[in-house]
């Protein structure tokens, strides 16, 4: 597990809609979140009746076999599961207290059983019902991955009305929407039919985070066919993973019936370099930037802090630090050429010793124990510059 950590300042939310997207290691997390007695006895309810069914078994042999002298083990067995259909329960030498309780309890079993599969049938069926007919200024989310189960259960959590649909329906993802009040629907998300469910012409927003982005593609063009005539569009908002294929669909527009529909395609690094970098702004922009890690974020964390230095004519120097600081200014250079001329850009395998004030520090993509370590270094630093 890794952890992105800016050292100065709190994380703010960089997104449209009122979420705050996935960091590493908190989507893990995000199942407990506002978590209620309901949703918890839902996550243990199997297991409760798995583990009832099982004891009402038990039992039910070893009360036949305490009344009968001699039954068999199988017969006593084949005795006990007719307990469940209301059979048997009684001997003619009376009912031993095992046997007792295994006659009510079975049928319980077995009847709770029933009732939940008939409910959870008729409220799948009665939430699809309601959602064609009542669904106004929802959001719809496509696909329950990391940001999909992130978004929705945020969204819930400020009350929003949300509609799930996702090409299973089932999980502990799509548990846990349910228990907080979202609408589940589960069917193909490049299917314009099954997507037509979710109301997306009356929605405000529709969020699409599916699996790749061959699928979030193939999910937006189906979703727009479903609103092209709807008097407003919902805005969508389309997650990438491929930072090449999101800066070049950064932001278009489709086409519709006398309409043009907002598309934003967002990058979840991209969204999370923003946050790190205001949190280590704190309101003061730095004018020196130390960063210390590996992947997408801290690229687009050096990319963001040159571009705003460039914009607004700040001289700031931002300062890749550790042992393969080289190759990552070298990689850098030869993706984004421009950083040079927009900031004072270098590595250094260990911090500078004179930072120009003030400094921010901002660690991604290493492993918490290397995190740890390296921000405390840091952060030493920036309190003492």
């Amino acid at each position: 597990m890794s952890r992105d950590h800016a050292w100065l300042g709190s994380e703010q939310p960089a997104a449209s809609l009122p979420v705050r997207l996935p960091t590493r290691g908190t989507v893990k997390g995000m199942a407990s979140l506002g978590s209620s007695h309901k949703a918890r006895w839902a996550d243990a309810r199997p297991l409760v009746i798995a583990t009832a069914g099982v004891l009402a078994v038990v039992l039910g042999v070893l009360g036949y076999r305490r009344a009968t002298s001699g039954l068999a083990v199988d017969d006593a067995l084949f005795q006990a599961l007719q307990l469940f259909v209301l059979e048997g329960g009684t001997t003619p030498s009376g009912t031993p207290w095992e046997l007792n309780i295994a006659r009510f309890l079975a049928p319980a079993v077995l009847g709770y059983a029933a009732i939940q599969g008939i409910l959870f049938v008729a409220r799948d069926q009665f939430a699809l019902w309601r959602t064609r007919l009542l669904a106004r200024k929802h959001v719809v989310v496509i696909g329950l991955g990391d940001t999909g189960f992130t978004v929705a259960v945020q969204l819930r959590n400020a009350r929003r009305r949300v509609v799930v649909c996702d090409p299973a329906g089932t999980g502990p993802r799509a548990a846990a929407c349910r228990e907080r009040g979202a609408v589940v629907l589960a069917g193909d998300i490049a299917d314009t039919a099954i997507l037509t469910r979710a109301r997306p012409d009356r929605a405000n927003d529709v969020v699409i985070a599916a699996t790749s982005d061959s699928a979030s593609i193939r999910s937006l063009a189906a979703v727009e066919v479903a609103t092209r005539d709807a008097r407003r569009p919902p805005a969508f908002h389309v997650e990438l993973r491929s930072p090449d294929l999101w800066s070049e669909l950064h932001s278009i527009g489709l086409a519709g019936a006398d309409r043009v529909s907002r598309v934003e395609f967002f990058l979840v690094a991209d969204r999370r370099a923003r946050s790190l970098l205001a949190a280590a702004s704190d309101g003061r922009p730095a004018r020196t930037l130390l960063l210390q890690g590996e992947g997408v974020v801290i690229r687009r964390v050096a990319e963001h802090a040159a571009r705003s230095a460039l914009l607004d004519e700040r001289e700031v120097a931002v300062v890749i630090v550790g042992p393969e600081s080289a190759r990552q200014q070298s990689d850098l250079r030869s993706t984004l050429p421009w950083l040079d001329r927009a900031c004072d850009f270098a590595a250094a395998r260990h911090v500078p010793e004179h930072p120009l004030a003030p400094v921010a520090a901002i660690v991604c993509g290493l492993p918490d124990a290397e995190a740890v370590a390296a921000g405390t270094d840091l952060e030493r630093l920036c309190r003492g510059v």
